[in-house]
């Protein structure tokens, strides 16, 4: 695991290996992850991270489906 600014947003993250593909995948270094309860309550889930994919701005610049 590395940790690396995104060279679009500057924003932290930390790079992964994808265990079912083998590709590299940016993940936010520093995403807070929330579950929420029947009693609609949210919690902080320690360990969970999201992929940058979904929060960078410019992801389409880094998709293949985004390119053209």
């Amino acid at each position: 695991m590395t940790e690396r600014a995104c060279k679009s947003c500057g924003k932290p993250m930390l790079l992964v290996k994808n265990a079912a593909t083998g590709k590299w995948l940016p993940l936010d270094a520093r995403a807070v992850v929330y579950q929420v309860d029947e009693d609609g309550l949210a919690r902080k889930v320690d360990g969970h991270y999201v992929s940058h994919f979904n929060t960078c701005p410019q992801a389409g610049q880094h998709s293949k489906k985004g390119r053209g």
